[in-house]
């Protein structure tokens, strides 16, 4: 939920009338089922690896509609996501009593077919590096530190904005470029058991 604001010269305003007429506005997004496989084996005494599978069904996820207070459609923006994969796999090695060190790599794709990306969601398929480790201070307290980076390719963008129907508008804009994007993740936690 927001507000859809509109800044136009008073000659358009005066044309288009109530389509930019500022209001509240809203978008309904379901989140997909996803179904998930995971084991953890131990390798040796000191090495454990662990998988991980999942299917998430973005089908589901066909239009983004953005509407007004009064239920009007304000735009509506044809997605046609498809179903994804996502598969990672990585170790755990307990250096000794106090010290775990964790590595692992994944690959997470993207729902975003090509000839639908969108300045809103220009995504790309990732993949996932990341390393980390624990450390037991006593029996009471532990501690845990990991840093990922996501990988993403570049994609390009040719998009030309749609009208409240969905379709092309001779007044919409047209967004021709490509985005680079990288992500980093920093996580740092604390344990106490009593």
């Amino acid at each position: 939920e927001g507000k859809a604001d509109f800044t136009v010269p008073a000659a358009a305003a005066f044309v288009l009338g109530s389509a930019v007429a500022d209001s509240g506005a809203s978008a309904e997004l379901r989140t997909p089922a996803t179904a998930t496989f995971s084991v953890t084996q131990r390798i040796t005494s000191a090495i454990d690896v662990m998988l991980d599978v999942q299917w998430t069904n973005w089908e589901t996820f066909e239009t983004l509609v953005i509407q007004r207070d009064n239920t009007v459609p304000l735009t509506t923006q044809p997605e046609n996501w498809r179903n994804t994969w996502f598969g990672g796999i990585g170790a755990a090695w307990r250096v000794d009593d106090r010290l775990t060190l964790r590595a692992g790599v994944a690959y997470d794709q993207t729902p975003v077919k090509g000839g639908f990306v969108t300045a809103r969601l220009p995504d790309q398929n990732r993949i996932w590096l990341s390393f980390g480790a624990g450390y037991k201070i006593s029996d009471m307290v532990s501690i845990d530190a990991g840093y990922t980076h996501l990988f993403i390719r570049d994609r390009s963008i040719d998009e030309t904005s749609p009208g409240p129907d969905g379709t092309p508008t001779p007044t919409g804009g047209r967004l021709v470029g490509k985005y680079e994007a990288a992500v980093d993740i920093l996580a740092l936690s604390a344990k106490l058991r009593f």
